[in-house]
Parts: C-alpha cells; structure tokens; sequence
C-alpha cells in the first residue's frame, strides 16, 4: 500500500494546477457547470474506444491507479499468469517504419549490407542516380533557365556583337584554357604530372581553342557573331555548379579498382559508348525539350513549357550521365567474370560526403570542371560556325547533325577528357605505400606512378583500402615529398 500511496501522491504533485484552471474556465465558458467538469473528464478518458489504442491504455493505468487502489499492471502478464513479449503499438509500429525507410537512402549510400550480386548492382545504380540528381539533373534544368535569362539581359541591354562574342570567347575558351594551364602547372609543382596527362590537357585546350577561333571568323563574315555568348556563359557556370559546386564533395568509390588504371581496350569501348549516349541524348533533348535556353526567348516560349523542356532536358542528361558511369564501372566487374584466373567481383559502387575540402576542391576545378569547360565550348562553337550551313535543312535533319557532332566530338575526345586531370595530386596529401617501401625510388616521369585508380572525371575514385593500409604505416624513412602524393582522379 505504500507503493500505491506514493505513486498516488507522484500522481497529484504532477498536476499542474494552471492548465486544470484555464481548462475549468474554458468549460464553465462553453455552458457547463464547474461541479460537472471532474466527471465529464473522467467519463471522456475512460469511455471504451473513444481514444487511440495509447490513449486507452493510459486510461486503464490511471483507473487502475486511482479507482482500484493498485499500480498499473504488466502488459505481457495476462490474467490466466501467462507471459508474452508485449505487442508494440501501432504508433511504434509507425516509427520503425519510418525510421528504416529514412535509413535505407544511406545503406544504398555506403553499399555495403547488400550481398548479392543483383543487390550490390542495385544499390550501385541507386548511388550513381543519388550523386547525379544534384550534379546533372538540377545544374542541367537552372542552366536551361539562366541561359534564356543571360539571352534575354544581352538582348534587352543592346549589346555590341563585338562585345558578346569576346564575352563568350572569355567564359567559354577563355575560362578553360586558363583552368587547364593552371592544372599542367599544378601537376607540374607537385611533380606528379606526366607527359601522357599533358598531351591530354594540350589536346583538350588546343581543340576548344580553334574550334573557338573559327566559330568567330564564321560567325563575322555571315553577321551571327556573338549569338552564341548566352550558351557560353551558361554553360560554363553549368559546370561549375556540376563540378566544383557537387561532385568535389560527394564522392563516388569503387573498392574493386584499386591500383588500376583503364587500358586501351577499355577507353576504346567507352569512346564507343560515350559517342552514342552523348549523340541520343542531344537529339532527345532537341525533339523533345525545345525550344529552350536562348531559343526560348527568341521563340517567346511560355513560362511553363520553359519549366518543362528544362525538366525534360535535366532528365535525359541524367539517363545519360547515369549510363555512362555504370557503364564505365561495369566493364571492370564484366571482365573479372570472363577472363579465367581472376578474381570476380561484383558492380559495387558507394558515395560518401567528405566536406569542403581544399584538395578536393582543387583537384575538380583543373581537372573535371577544366575538361567539362573545354569540350562544352567546343561543341558549342563547332555548331554555331556551322549553323548557317544547316538553316536551310529540314528541322530533322539539324536535330540529327547536331546530335552527331556532339557524339562525335565527344567520342574522339573521351580519352583526352578522362586522362587530362588523371595525375594531379593527392587531394588529402596522404603518402604513397609504394613510395614509402621504395624510399623514393620510383620514376616521376612513368604514367603509372601517379595514375593510381580508374581515373574519370565522373568516376572519382579515391581508393579507400589503400589510404586505409596508408595510415596505418609509420613513415619514418623521411618525409614525404611531392612524388610521394599519389593522384587520385579529377572529378
């Protein structure tokens, strides 16, 4: 009884006499009596089935407490003596519910509770589709909307030709030409750069550059020049919202590729590939999302259908970019399984938010951002040099040109695009375990002294299990120098 006394008292000591006071005016208010009031509520928090199943259980503690003199009873201890586990509620129920479904987003994240291979290829498509809605799907649609917004201000603030077309030269060319140059030169210091990943950055620059050039000298002698400067300046800030702005922080990694590097066989079926993708995806975006971008102002497109085409075209850049990354990442886990004598693995990617950081940060602006920069201006003054000669061709017709000269250029340019930033400099710094065993012995100038994983702007792998073994190792032997920062890749 003295438990039961002192819970009774815990019981009113809890009360908190102003709620049950504003409670009373509230009623006395509404037209009752203030002596009805005790048995109103009582009658309402014990009534059977008025209340949700927590409701009704806190009721028949009270009662049990209150009325009937005794503590409340054990709900797995039923009236014949019996146990049981106690039922959770459907509130509790709700709950877990809820709680795995928030969870699951981040299992798909780090991969690493699926078994199977179908489950592992599964979540690596989920994590490909996570990483990609932000860098591709969101910066392709603002870029459709702040391209028609730069066509709209260079049109209505009457801007010289003169003066768009160096300011599209300046944010195309310009903006990728001084992004690679400083790349070669930071690869250079840090003394991982090579000579392959420098004829890459040269190949990339000198392109973008005469493709440039002509698209003036064309452009002034038929009276378009400058028409192109919104694509440039949009387009360019496009890559850096993809680049820098996302993928220097969400990282994707392959644990099966480390210490790899593609080989020709590789590169050539990914040239292949990347050509067609890149040509489907410009001609869906040309029949079925325009106009849009620039087009859209000068075609007076409603508000609505803008918003549409931006969408469209935001999701067939993604399908694209999707297909390519697992593509590229699957023809690793593809050839463990049909050459005999190698280990098989399964398609097995995952993506981690690592911040901030410098070293990341740097290493996407001179590699991927520098690349994307490049042939994105490329193929934007290809086409508009020679837009004049396709006016007089069947709408089909231009849709189908232009889509193959962006596969094309696209293909031709994949390896250069994807080596180009291959040998920059570890972004964290870490030492090289071969370095550290070698004490220096390794050859600055061997391509594979500094590409160590498969090395993509879109596929930045950062090689886990080797930093991981990296740590571990006390490296007494001397202090780490520039040929000992192992490049990670662009992206």
């Amino acid at each position: 009884m003295a438990d039961v006394e002192q819970a009774r008292q815990e019981f009113h000591d809890g009360i908190d006499m102003d709620v049950v006071n504003a409670e009373l005016e509230r009623f006395v208010a509404s037209g009752h009596r203030p002596e009805d009031a005790l048995g109103v509520a009582l009658q309402e928090m014990f009534s059977p089935g008025g209340n949700t199943p927590d409701h009704d259980a806190a009721a028949a503690a009270l009662r049990d407490l209150i009325i009937e003199g005794h503590p409340p009873r054990d709900p797995s201890v039923h009236d014949d003596g019996s146990t049981s586990p106690a039922q959770p509620s459907r509130m509790d129920q709700a709950r877990q519910m809820a709680s795995a479904a928030m969870a699951f987003p981040g299992r798909v994240a780090a991969n690493k509770d699926f078994t199977s291979t179908l489950g592992k290829g599964l979540a690596s498509g989920g994590v490909v589709v996570m990483r990609n809605i932000p860098s591709v799907l969101v910066s392709t649609a603002l870029r459709q909307g702040g391209t028609f917004l730069l066509e709209a201000a260079l049109q209505k603030g009457n801007v010289s030709p003169e003066v768009k077309a160096f300011l599209g030269f300046l944010f195309g060319q310009g903006l990728a030409l001084g992004l690679l140059t400083a790349g070669h030169l930071r690869d250079k210091r840090a003394g991982t750069g090579t000579a392959s990943t420098a004829q890459s950055r040269l190949i990339m620059g000198g392109t973008s550059l005469a493709a440039g050039v002509a698209e003036i000298i064309a452009n002034a002698h038929d009276g378009t020049l400058g028409d192109s400067a919104a694509l440039h300046i949009g387009f360019s800030l496009y890559t850096a919202w993809r680049d820098p702005g996302v993928q220097s922080w969400l990282r994707l990694n392959n644990p099966h590729t480390e210490g790899k590097s593609p080989d020709r066989k590789h590169f050539g079926a990914m040239s292949v590939f990347y050509m067609l993708d890149q040509a489907f995806v410009s001609f869906g975006m040309s029949r079925l999302a325009s106009p849009s971008g620039p087009a859209a102002w000068h075609a007076g497109t409603s508000a609505a259908d803008q918003v549409k085409n931006a969408l469209i075209r935001g999701g067939l850049n993604l399908l694209g970019e999707v297909g390519e990354d697992l593509v590229f990442q699957g023809i690793p886990a593809l050839r463990s399984a049909m050459n005999a004598g190698e280990d098989t693995h399964a398609l097995e990617l995952n993506i981690k938010n690592v911040g901030l950081q410098k070293g990341y940060l740097a290493n996407t602006a001179f590699g991927p951002w520098a690349v994307r920069t490049a042939i994105l201006a490329l193929t934007i003054s290809f086409l508009s040099a020679i837009g004049p000669s396709m006016a007089k061709k069947p709408a089909m017709v231009q849709d189908l040109l232009s889509a193959l000269v962006v596969g094309v250029w696209n293909g031709l340019l994949y390896y250069d695009f994807a080596n180009a930033g291959a040998a920059q400099p570890d972004p964290e710094r870490r030492a090289r375990i071969e370095d550290a065993e070698s004490a220096g012995a390794g050859d600055r100038d061997s391509d594979t002294a500094s590409v160590s994983t498969y090395a993509h702007p879109n596929v930045d792998m950062t090689n886990e299990a080797a930093v991981n073994r990296q740590q571990d190792m006390q490296l007494t032997q001397r202090r780490p120098g520039p040929q000992d920062a192992s490049s990670s890749s662009a992206a």
